[in-house]
């Protein structure tokens, strides 16, 4: 049995694409360690992440996120236990779509994502929340973009 926990921020007005590279390069060292997996999306200002592993490392990773100060404001969408990990092998998937995407890359990353989306057999209400929450980011319309 996993626990996982998923979270969206807004990054703070500082935050640089260097804050957000050695965020990825800690995650992937510390989770590897840790055995954490997971992934962070990362588009206009907003991050929305899954942390999924035993319950009281990946709660003590989400403590230490809270405080870090590259994030401003943080809400804990859902968290609850799993059969199976979403992201079994990867220590920390990214993602961050370029300010100006191209139409074709932009079609291509959300393909990819709705393979990853559906490749659990059993999604829990954690794993579904999440990509609920990636499609509402990554949309033009959703409610993390800016008026």
């Amino acid at each position: 049995m996993y626990y996982q926990l998923t979270y969206r921020s807004r990054a703070t007005q500082e935050i640089t694409t260097e804050d957000i590279i050695d965020i990825l390069r800690k995650s992937q060292s510390n989770n590897a360690a840790e055995e954490i997996t997971g992934c962070l999306v990362f588009n206009d200002g907003y991050f929305v992440q899954l942390l999924e592993g035993e319950k009281d490392v990946v709660k003590k990773r989400f403590d230490m996120i809270e405080v870090d100060k590259r994030h401003d404001t943080i809400d804990i969408l859902s968290e609850g236990e799993s059969l199976e990990r979403q992201f079994e092998d990867w220590t920390m998937a990214y993602l961050k779509l370029p300010d100006e995407a191209e139409t074709k890359l932009e079609n291509q990353v959300k393909s990819d994502l709705k393979a990853l989306e559906e490749a659990p057999e059993n999604p829990n209400f954690t794993s579904k929340v999440f990509w609920y929450n990636v499609h509402t980011l990554l949309d033009e319309k959703g409610f993390y973009r800016k008026e």
